[in-house]
This record gives structure tokens, sequence and C-alpha cells, in this order.
């Protein structure tokens, strides 16, 4: 059972039937990057792992490129990027190449507009970043020209050191 004390920095979520703005949705997996002091809003980023990037820039980790005007982050397929949660804490890597486009999809919201997931049983914690990867992400997403600053400086604040040593 999905709990909101799930929502904590390095939580990769699936949410099945996410809504997006313009209405449209589909399943998704999103990283939680960090949750505010209160636990009422977090600051999170969706995935895809529709490879919108050349092969030639298909690295894991950190892709900032001015000439393509693409800033991401990138998970390369089964590379070990943290654990499940389960009982034997077995090691976590996407299937797929997956990407986190970071001028596109970084967003804050209140955790209550997780409320539906959580009631319908759509929401799953799939497992938890290293604090490592965790720390790679966020060092990405600070040294990001195309991220903007308000959200940069709400992520450190919000962070806390407990949220970086899992």
């Amino acid at each position: 059972m999905f709990s909101p004390s799930n929502f904590k920095s390095g939580s990769i979520l699936f949410i099945k039937n996410y809504q997006f703005n313009n209405g449209s949705s589909s399943d998704k997996i999103l990283i939680i990057l960090c949750t505010n002091r209160d636990q009422t809003a977090i600051i999170y980023s969706l995935t895809t792992s529709k490879e919108k990037l050349p092969g030639k820039l298909i690295n894991h980790g950190c892709l900032e490129s001015n000439d393509v005007d693409i800033s991401a982050y990138i998970f390369k397929s089964g590379n070990v990027v943290g654990t499940k949660l389960n009982k034997l804490r077995d090691d976590f890597s996407f299937d797929k190449n997956t990407i986190l486009f970071l001028q596109e999809s970084i967003v804050e919201i209140p955790i209550s507009n997780f409320d539906k997931y959580i009631s319908s049983k759509q929401l799953f914690l799939l497992g938890r970043l290293y604090s490592s990867e965790l720390k790679s992400l966020i060092k990405c997403i600070n040294d990001s020209s195309f991220v903007k600053r308000g959200i940069k400086s709400k992520i450190l604040s919000f962070l806390s050191y407990e949220d970086l040593v899992y």
C-alpha cells in the first residue's frame, strides 16, 4: 500500500494513467527530487523513454548542450541506479534508456494532488535512487542553464542531509 511518507527525495514512482495538464493521460514514471519541510509539496520530474536525442548523446548522467538546446539527465538501461524497496533490496535499473528533460519536466505541486492516484491504487513505489545518483541528478539540475533559479533554490533549500545519505 502506498503511503504519503513514500514521497522522499530520490523515490522512483510509477503512476498509472497520469493526467497531463492538456487532459491526456499515460502511464508515467517520476522521480521525487525533494519534499518541503512540512510535507505538503514536492518537486518532481517526469521521465520519458522516448529517445528524442541523437544516439551519440545517450550516455548515463548529465547532458547539457547549448548547440541543440538540451538539458537532460539520462539513465542508461541496465545501469543500477538504486534499490527496489522489497525485502531483498534488489538492485533497481530502468528497462529502457530513461531521460529527464530538465527544461520541461520539473514540477512543483502539492502532495494532495496525488491523493486520487493513491486512493485508486494507481501510484506505486518502484525504488529509490542511491544517494550518489541523486546527488549527480541534483548537481545536473543545479548546473543547468535551462532550469529556473527559483526551482533550483527550492530544491537546495528543501533537501536535507538525510535525503542524500540513503
